[in-house]
């Protein structure tokens, strides 16, 4: 298991250009990741926790820096607005006619502009993406709680005292798990923990990540 834990300290301190190095550093992890399993035989899970209130604000030209300025003027001061910015944060302006184009935007430590002041920057609360590929990577589809995500690789990797894959159990198809998956873990079948399958053989012998 791998993480980019780093992503959520920087934007915590609004720091955006920090948490989007550190994402581009996770998705060489998960690139080498997948290169050294085979996929055939390896559920690969890409996801995260929880959000931030970081913004991509519009109306830039194609091609802009996204950690630039916008080209757009703000029709109240006539300046230049940046095109990410926080909710909240640390990187509060007191000052409504602030001009971002005297502040060091190219440093990796600058402290991007956010509507609330605070100490840390809080999370969002949108949802987020779940990725997957390999084996009953169909399970993760549509829009689920994100309790469901442990129950679903403990499914596929057959592990647990849970639900459980097998082609010979009542859940074999993959159509049957979705439905039956889902229903276990919101508890439709009373909170009940359905038997493991009888058969020792479960197709379902290769690693997660």
């Amino acid at each position: 298991m791998g993480g980019g834990g780093r992503i959520d300290t920087a934007h915590h301190e609004s720091k955006a250009m920090k948490a989007l190095d550190e994402t581009a550093e996770l998705a060489k992890a998960v690139e080498t990741a997948v290169r050294m399993v085979d996929l055939e035989e390896t559920l690969v899970v890409v996801t995260s926790d929880h959000s931030h209130t970081m913004t991509y604000n519009g109306y830039s030209r194609r091609g802009s820096n996204v950690l630039g300025l916008a080209n757009k003027m703000n029709s109240s001061s006539g300046l230049p607005y940046s095109i990410l910015s926080y909710a909240t944060g640390p990187g509060h302006r007191s000052d409504s006619n602030h001009d971002f184009r005297l502040d060091d935007m190219d440093s990796l430590n600058y402290t991007y502009p956010s509507l609330f002041p605070m100490v840390r920057e809080t999370h969002g609360g949108e949802d987020v993406a779940v990725f997957a590929a390999g084996p009953w990577a169909h399970l993760f589809t549509g829009n689920y709680e994100q309790n469901f995500i442990p129950h679903a690789i403990a499914y596929a990797a057959c592990i647990g005292t849970g639900l459980q894959a097998s082609f010979n159990s009542a859940a074999s198809s993959p159509e049957k798990a979705q439905r039956s998956l889902p229903q276990y873990v919101f508890g439709r079948r009373g909170g009940k923990t359905p038997p493991a399958p009888a058969n020792a053989s479960r197709a379902c012998s290769y690693a997660v990540l």
